[in-house]
C-alpha cells in the first residue's frame, strides 16, 4: 500500500458509498443500509498493518545509515545562533529495506545523531520513496515521505513524532537522502542529509 494509492483508494471508497440523489431505496436495500458497517479506521488499519508487514518479510537487504551534514536556514537565525549550532551530526544507524519491481524503495530505520546541541538525538522510524528517475541497479532518483518518532534533549527525550519529505538520489546500493524539517523564525528550518549503504 504505497502513499499514492491511499489516496486512491480514499476517494474511490467514499464515492461508492455515496447514494446518488434521487435514487428509491426499495425494502431489502433499505434494510441492507442499516446493517452497521465496519469503521473506516478499521479497513485502513487493517491494509497499514498488511503493508507494514508485508515490507517486513521482503526486506532482503540491510542499510547502513550514516548521518551528513545538518544545515540551518541562514534566513531564518542570527549569526550568533547559527555560530552556536553544531552541523556535523555524527551518528550511525541501522535499517532493513527492499526495492519492488519499479525500484520504489520501503524500509525501515533506527538511527541515532548529535542534533544541534550536539546532544544525542535517536529516530525510528519508517519510509516510502517513489523511484522517478532511473533503475534500483544503476542511477535512480526519487521522493517520498518519512513518519516515526525522535526525541530530543530540548523536549526531555519526550517521544516526539514525525512526518517529513525525502529526497533521494543514488547509485546502486548507495543513496544520498535528503529531508526538510520545516519551522518558524528561529525554529526548525533545517536541512538534514545523510546516506545509506546497503549489503
Amino acid at each position: 500500500m504505497k502513499i499514492y494509492a491511499l489516496i486512491f483508494i480514499t476517494t474511490f471508497s467514499l464515492h461508492a458509498i455515496a447514494e446518488p440523489a434521487g435514487v428509491e431505496t426499495s425494502a431489502p436495500d433499505r434494510l441492507t443500509d442499516q446493517t452497521p458497517r465496519p469503521e473506516t479506521h478499521d479497513s485502513w488499519y487493517g491494509m497499514l498493518k498488511n503493508h507494514l508487514k508485508d515490507v517486513w518479510q521482503k526486506s532482503d537487504q540491510t542499510d547502513l545509515y550514516v548521518p551528513l551534514v545538518t544545515y540551518h536556514n541562514r534566513s531564518m537565525y542570527s549569526k550568533e545562533k547559527i555560530d552556536s549550532f553544531n552541523e556535523r551530526p555524527w551518528g550511525l544507524g541501522i535499517g532493513k529495506s527492499y526495492r519492488d519491481a519499479n525500484s520504489n524503495w520501503d524500509g525501515y530505520y533506527v538511527m541515532a545523531f548529535k542534533d544541534s546541541h550536539d546532544d544525542w538525538e535517536p529516530i525510528i522510524g519508517y519510509g516510502h520513496v517513489k523511484n522517478l528517475l532511473g533503475q534500483a541497479s544503476g542511477l535512480n532518483a526519487g521522493l517520498g515521505l518519512t513518519a516515526g518518532f525522535t526525541a530530543r534533549s530540548d523536549y526531555n527525550y519526550k517521544p516526539l513524532p514525525v512526518l517529513l519529505p525525502i529526497a533521494a538520489v543514488g547509485y546502486d546500493k548507495v543513496i544520498l537522502n535528503a529531508t526538510y524539517v520545516p519551522g518558524t523564525k528561529g525554529n526548525g528550518n533545517v536541512l538534514f542529509m545523510w546516506s545509506t549503504v546497503a549489503f
